[in-house]
């Protein structure tokens, strides 16, 4: 029988209280290790962002439809790189074009006006100089013959009293004495005359300075209300030709058509309406929305996190810091801008519009802290978490 059980007694003989003691000093060193990691362990809690999207660090710009009308043409297509003055659509510009003809033809027809009272200002200036010159030389004719009576009248007048003096004394007959007498007074009517005739040509002359004054001035009154006629017509033209440059709708800035409107030529857009949006070049940063329960007071400047584009895996984990945070809420959300790692793989083919979440490193916090947590005791429970490396 002892045979048998040989290696049975053998095996009880060696297991005795030295191996027991050794599994329960094994035991208790783990126990401990467990708890000095459970108390001492860091584990990093990460805040997930509620959506995150690229976006170029330049605000995108809308193009809007300045003026309702019908498109005739498009010239933009979707991803398209433009220039700033580049032709993205042309609006039917029909009506306002016919509104430039008219007032283009009835600018031209006012500066045609304008000339001529220029031409007739000259001309009746000319005429009003001619009529001065031909009284002041009528006048001055005049004035040599009044000269010329007054010499002769002085003549006879003298020649009349030396005969009524020789007359007193016989030297003279009365038939001598009255002819002389009748001479002179002939001669002082002509001196008389021609008096006259000047303060008729000077009278005559200054009615006709002043018909001619007025008809000038009245001239200068059409001519400065042409005037004005012709800027309103220019102004006319000028408001015509802005109304056909709003049908043609050009780039304000310089990038790539990001999102496109789905009308084609021949539809109707109404003003303000919204046609194209263009992305500018240069960089492009992430802008995440985080709950605010989540993110409030615990992501600040500087932290680090990391981006994950929506449905693909190619690009990976790509880093990412914190470059501002908002002040304020929308939504009870909470905006956070990040500035992308150039050297993380897949960053230099990021674009705008490129949807795909955010995890920031919010928090650190022992195994024993995230239980007390979890249970109330210590905070609420976070929405993820992983242990640090």
């Amino acid at each position: 029988m002892a045979t048998h059980f040989t290696q049975t007694l053998i095996a009880l003989s060696n297991d005795g209280p030295r191996r027991t003691h050794l599994v329960w000093v094994m035991a208790g060193i783990g126990v401990v290790a467990w708890m000095v990691w459970f108390v001492t362990a860091p584990i990093t809690l990460y805040g997930t962002s509620a959506s995150a999207r690229i976006e170029a660090e330049a605000s995108a710009h809308e193009i809007d439809v300045p003026v309702a009308g019908e498109m005739v043409s498009l010239r933009a297509t979707l991803g398209m790189r433009v220039k700033a003055g580049d032709t993205i659509a042309e609006l039917d510009d029909t009506q306002d074009r016919l509104r430039l003809a008219e007032a283009e033809a009835a600018l031209s027809a006012l500066q045609a006006k304008a000339d001529h009272l220029v031409r007739q200002i000259a001309a009746r200036e000319a005429s009003r100089q001619d009529d001065l010159a031909s009284a002041q030389a009528a006048t001055a004719v005049a004035q040599t013959h009044n000269d010329e009576a007054i010499v002769a009248l002085d003549f006879a007048r003298g020649r009349s009293e030396r005969l009524a003096k020789l007359g007193s004394a016989g030297g003279a007959t009365t038939a001598d004495r009255l002819k002389a007498k009748a001479d002179a007074d002939t001669l002082a009517a002509t001196q008389s005359g021609w008096v006259s005739e000047i303060l008729r040509i000077q009278l005559q002359a200054h009615a006709r300075d002043a018909q001619a004054t007025a008809e000038i001035e009245g001239l200068d009154n059409d001519q400065a209300a042409t005037a004005v006629d012709i800027e309103t017509a220019r102004a006319t033209v000028e408001l015509a030709r802005r109304a056909i440059a709003r049908h043609t709708i050009r780039a304000s800035i310089g990038g790539r058509i990001g999102d496109l409107t789905g009308k084609q030529p021949g539809a109707y857009l109404a003003e303000g309406e919204e046609l194209v949006t263009i992305v500018p070049d240069g960089p492009v940063i992430i802008v995440a929305d985080f709950a605010v329960s989540e993110a409030l007071g615990k992501v600040r400047v500087g932290q680090l996190a990391t981006f994950r584009l929506d449905g693909t895996a190619s690009f990976g984990a790509i880093a990412a810091t914190v470059s501002a945070v908002s002040a304020e809420t929308r939504d009870n959300l909470l905006r956070v801008d990040l500035a992308i790692d150039p050297a993380s793989l897949g960053a230099a083919a990021l674009q705008h519009g490129q949807p795909g979440s955010v995890d920031i490193a919010i928090d650190t916090i022992t195994p024993a802290g995230l239980v007390l947590r979890a249970t109330g005791i210590g905070g609420p429970s976070p929405a993820r978490q992983e242990t640090s490396p």
